[in-house]
């Protein structure tokens, strides 16, 4: 019991000098992390900023393909997530792009990157974005810790 009491006590002593702020590391927002990517081109003198951003993107896509296996779509439902799915993949490029091009306007730096790729999605099929553009905002600054 001595040993815990004493264990408690130093770390106790230890977080009221050092505090906590330091212990975490400050959040960007999603916007900043996008296009701060390039930079790790320009530091590496490899192009990997692409690399992430099209594996993230994949991600969406097999997110999308695994989220039709767990629930019961007919199969109207299922031709239109098939679809969706398949757009994603061939035009990952593209909606990167979209992506860069969207997170450049300041205003749009707390959009989740999920809700970005909607977006420039969207935006290929030819849709009207700015009602999602605005959500996306709305979202962003209830929760602008989550990626």
């Amino acid at each position: 019991m001595k040993k815990i009491f004493v264990i408690f006590t130093f770390t106790t002593f230890i977080l009221f000098f050092i505090g906590t702020p330091c212990m975490a590391e400050p959040t960007v927002s999603p916007g900043i992390f996008w296009n701060c990517l390039v930079e790790l081109d320009n530091e590496y003198g490899v192009e990997i900023s692409e690399v992430i951003k099209s594996s993230y993107i994949k991600g969406i896509a097999k997110g999308i393909m695994l989220t039709m296996t767990m629930i019961d779509l007919n199969e109207s439902d299922h031709e239109i997530v098939l679809f969706n799915y398949n757009f994603i993949n061939s035009h990952i490029i593209e909606i990167s792009k979209v992506m860069d091009d969207l997170y450049k306007d300041p205003a749009n730096a707390l959009i989740k990157l999920d809700w970005m790729c909607r977006i420039a999605y969207s935006k290929l099929r030819g849709e009207d974005v700015e009602s999602l553009i605005r959500t996306g905002r709305a979202l962003g600054e209830i929760l602008p810790d989550n990626f």
